[in-house]
């Protein structure tokens, strides 16, 4: 669901799902490296698709050729790259939120502490 949102494909990249799951390609076997043992084309997700493709031209899309040009249909951009640059971008506020937590929990911190002190405390003088 991500990568719809992202506009993104793979972590660098479509490429990157031609040695994937996605396309059972099986991992146990990588030392081999003959050109015959990789399947010339491969498939990607539909979330890599532009959003205003129709349903055919997207299908048409996914399946890409090892080594071939990319389609202009899908989206060029590994996820990671977009991650990064979303927190680039957003770096203030993300700032902001992670002391806002921890100021939060450093407080609840010293009132769990007091309560606990003052508990301690009513407890000894019966």
């Amino acid at each position: 669901m991500y990568l719809v949102n992202l506009k993104c494909c793979g972590a660098d990249g479509p490429g990157d799902w031609a040695t994937s799951r996605f396309n059972n390609v099986d991992r146990t076997n990588i030392v081999e490296i003959a050109v015959s043992s990789i399947n010339v084309f491969y498939n990607i997700p539909e979330s890599c698709c532009k959003e205003d493709l129709k349903d055919n031209e997207c299908e048409l899309s996914r399946r890409l050729k090892f080594g071939g040009p990319l389609n202009t249909a899908i989206y060029q951009q590994g996820c990671v790259d977009k991650m990064i640059e979303i927190i680039y971008e957003n770096w203030v506020s993300i700032f902001a939120i992670t002391i806002a937590v921890i100021l939060l929990e450093l407080l609840s911190l010293t009132f769990a502490l007091s309560l606990c002190c003052a508990v301690r405390n009513q407890h000894y003088k019966a």
